[in-house]
């Protein structure tokens, strides 16, 4: 039994048709171009390892190119392919051919004063606190019972020994009047004025001692009670420096938080200047591609209505959503081109 096979090719009109392998040329000859372009700025970045020294012009050309092949005229003869000495030295440095790097902003000049005082502060209370400790120290040491001679008044010994003088010069006044009522009596040298006499010495001497006891127990007490004064007074000077520590480790503090406030401040307005200019040149990379497939669209006969090009205002971009769209652009544009053979 026979099989009929028919095929049947279907063409565009032979304008369109042509209108699209020129698009397709068009394309091809532009992704070229971007690849060569992207390339020859890598390569002129670089370091060659034979000579050791930045790649020139010259030595990209033999780098990306591949000598020829055979002899010319002969079959198997490949013809050298790559770029031209001319096409490389036309690249610059300005030229764009890929997306915009990421850009972050430097610390800004307030930030960076903020860490430098940071670290010169660390520890500058530290003194505060070591004299505060020293300050309460000699609190404690008032308090010690050896050290209450620091508090005596200098002047209680002569004190103790004018009055013992004057009890014993008073005594001595007594022990005179004592003689004369003697004499007066007839009986001066008699044993009633030997037990007088003796009983006055006794109570001299009684006397001297209460007085001078009653000193001492008074410059110990009035001792005691500025040692105790003096405890007082060093252990609030101590807290006191200690705390002039704290205070000036808290302003420091708050001058931190008002440097990296203000210089945060001032990096995020410049962040967003760099990623609103990425963003620019982002767009301006991508509307030759937004151009290509408008045609396109035109050609394969879709509606001009169903083609939107769009742009973006907002300065601030995600990071994540522009590389996941990069990254689904990237695909497709690889597929298409593999479709029409320029991968």
């Amino acid at each position: 039994m026979a099989v009929t096979e028919t095929i049947q090719t279907t063409r565009q009109d032979p304008a369109i048709e042509a209108y699209r392998l020129g698009l397709l040329g068009d394309v091809q000859s532009y992704i070229k171009d971007q690849i060569l372009g992207q390339s020859v700025q890598r390569l002129r970045g670089r370091v060659n390892p034979v000579t050791g020294q930045p790649y020139t012009d010259q030595e990209i050309v033999s780098f990306l190119g591949d000598p020829a092949e055979g002899v010319e005229g002969e079959e198997g003869f490949v013809a050298a392919s790559g770029p031209t000495i001319e096409q490389v030295q036309a690249i610059t440095a300005e030229d764009v051919f890929g997306p915009p790097d990421y850009e972050v902003q430097e610390l800004t000049a307030n930030e960076q004063e903020a860490i430098d005082l940071a670290r010169s502060g660390i520890g500058s209370y530290q003194d505060y606190i070591d004299r505060g400790a020293r300050t309460a120290q000699m609190g404690i040491d008032a308090l010690d019972p050896r050290g209450i001679g620091a508090y005596m008044n200098p002047y209680e010994d002569a004190v103790v020994q004018q009055a013992l003088e004057d009890i014993g010069r008073a005594g001595e006044t007594r022990r005179t009047g004592i003689g004369a009522q003697a004499a007066a009596s007839g009986a001066l040298g008699g044993s009633r004025q030997a037990v007088e006499s003796a009983k006055l010495s006794e109570d001299i001497l009684r006397e001297q001692g209460r007085a001078a006891a009653g000193l001492r127990q008074s410059g110990y007490e009035s001792a005691a009670d500025r040692a105790q004064r003096a405890a007082a007074t060093y252990g609030q000077l101590g807290v006191q420096q200690a705390g002039i520590g704290e205070i000036l480790s808290g302003l420091g503090t708050q001058d931190l938080q008002n440097l990296l406030t203000t210089g945060g401040v001032e990096r995020g307005v410049s962040q967003a200047d760099l990623d609103a200019r990425r963003l620019t040149g982002l767009q301006d990379y991508s509307q030759p591609f937004q151009q290509y497939g408008f045609l396109s669209d035109i050609y394969s006969g879709v509606p001009t209505g169903s083609s939107v090009i769009t742009a973006a205002s907002a300065p601030q971009v995600s990071p994540f959503q522009t590389a996941a769209g990069l990254g689904i652009s990237g695909l497709t544009t690889a597929a298409g081109a593999r479709t029409a053979g320029l991968l």
